[in-house]
This record gives C-alpha cells, sequence and structure tokens, in this order.
C-alpha cells in the first residue's frame, strides 16, 4: 500500500483495481448481463447496474482510505485528532450531605459511618453543637474527543460562607480513596470522582446566630452554585479546561443540623429555626 501524500488519480486507480471485493462486484454485473441474455425476460432497469457499480467502488475505495490511515503513526493521527472530555454528574444521585470531621493524619474531612454524630469526648463545646459537615458531588467523566487524555486535575468550589463555609474540594474515588493524577482516560470511557466539601460552621459566629440565619436559608429555600473544573493534557502537549456547575439546595443541610439540635436536645436552637 501506497503512503497517503503519494496518492494521485493513477495509482488510486491502480489500487482500486488491485480490491476483490470491486471485481466481485462487477462480476456481479457481468453475471447479471448475460442472464438477460441468456433470459430475455429478466430485465432489470439499468440503473441497477449502474447502482451495483457504484457499490463496488465505493466499497473498495473505502478500503483503500482504511489501509493507508493504518499506515500512520499514532503520534500523528493523535495530534490531528480531536481531544474532548464530557463532564456532568450521576443523575439520580448528584449530591449528598453527611457530618463529617477532620482527619489530621490524611488532612482531609472524612464520612462519619453514624449520620447523628457519636459525642466524641475530644469535641470541644462547639464542636458538641455545631459539629462539621460535608458536601459529596458525585461526578461523571467522559472522553468524548477522538483520542486518549491524561487527567491532571478535578476541582470544585462553592461561594457561600453564612452560616456555613465550603472550603476547596477533595478529589476522591467511589470508596473514598485520593485520587492520584494524571489518571488516564481511553477513547469513549468513562471515570466517575466524588468530590467532598469540607463544610464548617462559620466561625465568627455562634450557634445562635447560626441557627437564625439557617432559619433564613429553609425560608428562602436557597441554593448556591458548585462549579467543577477539569484539567487534561492532549497528545499535543496542551492543558485543556472543560467545567460544569450545579445548583445544589441548602434544605437538606439545615434539616441535618436541625435534627441533630433536636438529637442533642437544644431545643432553644430549633425553636430559632422553626420560628
Amino acid at each position: 500500500m501506497k503512503n497517503l501524500a503519494d496518492i494521485t488519480v493513477i495509482k488510486f486507480l491502480k489500487l482500486l483495481f488491485k480490491e476483490w471485493i470491486l471485481w466481485i462486484i462487477l462480476s456481479l454485473d457481468v453475471l447479471f448481463v448475460f442472464v438477460q441474455i441468456i433470459f430475455p425476460k429478466f430485465s432489470p432497469p439499468y440503473f441497477i447496474y449502474i447502482l451495483i457499480a457504484i457499490i463496488g467502488v465505493v466499497w473498495a475505495s473505502y478500503k483503500i482510505y482504511n489501509g493507508l490511515i493504518e499506515q500512520i503513526p499514532q503520534s500523528i493521527l493523535d495530534k490531528i485528532l480531536t481531544s474532548k472530555v464530557q463532564v456532568s454528574f450521576v443523575e439520580g444521585n448528584e449530591y449528598h450531605y453527611k457530618f463529617g470531621k477532620w482527619d489530621v493524619e490524611k488532612k482531609r474531612n472524612i464520612d462519619l459511618t453514624d449520620t447523628l454524630y457519636p459525642t466524641d469526648e475530644n469535641n470541644n463545646q462547639r464542636e458538641r453543637v455545631l459539629p462539621n459537615t460535608q458536601l459529596s458531588l458525585f461526578l461523571r467523566i467522559e472522553n468524548i474527543g477522538e483520542t486518549s487524555v491524561n487527567i491532571i486535575s478535578v476541582n470544585g468550589n462553592i461561594h457561600f460562607k453564612q452560616p456555613f463555609n465550603f472550603m476547596l474540594s477533595d478529589s476522591l474515588d467511589l470508596e473514598d480513596n485520593e485520587i492520584v493524577f494524571p489518571v488516564k482516560l481511553a477513547l469513549k470511557k468513562i471515570i466517575q470522582f466524588k468530590l467532598v466539601f469540607p463544610i464548617f460552621p462559620f466561625s465568627p459566629m455562634n450557634e445562635a446566630q447560626i441557627a437564625a440565619r439557617t432559619k433564613n436559608i429553609i425560608h428562602e429555600k436557597i441554593k448556591v452554585n458548585a462549579n467543577v473544573s477539569v484539567e487534561f493534557i492532549n497528545p499535543k502537549g496542551e492543558i485543556v479546561n472543560c467545567s460544569e456547575s450545579i445548583s445544589i439546595s441548602l434544605l437538606p443541610l439545615c434539616d441535618l443540623y436541625r435534627g441533630f439540635w433536636t438529637k442533642i436536645e437544644r431545643i432553644d436552637l430549633v425553636n430559632l429555626v422553626n420560628d
């Protein structure tokens, strides 16, 4: 097979007539002609013969094209193909809130298996009334381009501080293991990430201030925007950024705190929320 750059009309015709599929199709055309001579009543429209010939030429040309493409080194193909990643959220399981606790060794928030927040003697007075929480955001990242890519970061941010302060996210897999970048994402493949945002009650405020503002959030049905950014390197060595956002309700977070205050019998705080 010749190189793509060397193909001329004459050379292409020579390659075309070397394709066995073309000769099979043309042989069918000739066979139909002989059948028509032997059986005059067998007289299909002439465009059928033309159509069969065209099918043979197109089919043979496609085989030649594929053969030429296969000769191009993958490193060159990667540079001329499109790299594209699509970020979305897992439908029906986009996010959830949960009580969390700062892990000093791992330097990140961790899930608490007991969502009612078990009493910890090491907690200070504030933590016993205003425990930390976390938001888990579930991402679906799909390679919809024409070549594989290397993902080098997945980050998220939420701008909201009073009465709850959302910190920068951690990138975890679905088993809560920290993601080690780069992550290779092959063509047409999908991977799932979990972004975990530690949430701290706004430190300058006391519990009464936070409870009162929690009521405002519930009354006004406040939502926040979570912005997600994914960076990847394409085969050209370029750093590409793609992003997506989702509107997140704060009501489940407020209900989490209201339920907790009910559990620890801080009725004064519950009344501030409910009044």
